[in-house]
């Protein structure tokens, strides 16, 4: 699987708060959350949002579209991985809507260390 990551930076003459990483919900993809990044990079936060398999990029054609298959561990692990790629010493929030909700709550059983989720 290929790893699509989208990030919206704040401006440069904003000092950066810290990082949202949005986990989005099924059938979902990562542009569909450009206009919230657009809000949280204009006040202070970097955006992360990856397209989980059988989403956005990640899909051949629209008969693919929220499949998921039997990789969701690979899917899980993916994200796991972006998040500690993109772990500084700002705080770290997690967004997770819909299906990225449950994401998220399994994150959190795994120990996966955040400043909140939402």
């Amino acid at each position: 699987m290929k790893k699509i990551i989208r990030l919206w930076e704040p401006p440069k003459t904003i000092t950066i708060k810290g990082t949202v990483f949005i986990i989005h919900g099924m059938a979902e993809y990562s542009k569909r959350y450009e206009e919230t990044a657009d809000f949280l990079k204009d006040n202070g936060y970097r955006v992360v949002v990856i397209d989980h398999m059988g989403h956005g990029s990640n899909i051949g054609n629209l008969d693919e579209l929220g499949l998921i298959k039997d990789e969701f561990k690979s899917s899980l692990e993916e994200i796991i991985d972006s998040i500690e790629e993109i772990r500084d010493d700002k705080p770290l929030f997690i967004l997770g809507h819909s299906m990225g909700s449950f994401i998220a709550q399994i994150l959190l059983e795994r120990g996966i260390k955040t400043d909140g989720i939402i």
